[in-house]
């Protein structure tokens, strides 16, 4: 047996890797969980922890479309999973930095899957048919008296 695969750093990949597969995900969702584990596993040490993989080409290892990748890496970055550091917007070449906390992800990982939830998307119970407009001014209080908006709110 090679060195590496008695290491402590084999087995917490090997961890890693077990919980993702447990965890609330979808098959293709686990898949791109597991790309970019995969490719924070492989360029870690090389970046000090930042990984920038592009959409696509997580896309194309996990072998699903580009919005399931944008919809996996917005659940994975609203529980914490995973942390924007730089080139938030990813434009023109530059993908968007990312950290990895694995104490969030394996939390996450233990979560069931009705609990899980990433609002915008498909899992979103307004399914996006209810306007920002509309959420802003049931909270925004106008000092004007009288003054209506379109979403009935005074």
């Amino acid at each position: 047996m090679s060195a590496f695969k008695d290491s402590q750093e084999a087995a917490f990949r090997r961890v890693i890797r077990q919980t993702i597969r447990r965890g609330p995900f979808t098959k293709s969702e686990r898949e791109v969980v597991l790309a970019f584990i995969n490719h924070w596993f492989q360029h870690r040490k090389s970046t000090k922890g930042v990984v920038h993989p592009g959409r696509k080409k997580l896309a194309n290892k996990a072998g699903v479309s580009i919005a399931t990748v944008k919809r996996t890496l917005a659940l994975l970055r609203d529980y914490g999973a995973i942390d924007a550091v730089d080139h938030l917007e990813g434009l023109h070449g530059n993908a968007t930095e990312y950290t990895v906390n694995t104490v969030a992800l394996t939390d996450l990982c233990a979560k069931k899957k009705s609990d899980v939830r990433v609002y915008g998307g498909s899992n979103d119970p307004t399914r996006g048919r209810v306007k920002m407009t509309h959420r802003i001014n049931n909270v925004v209080k106008f000092p004007v008296q009288g003054l209506r908006t379109s979403g009935g709110a005074a």
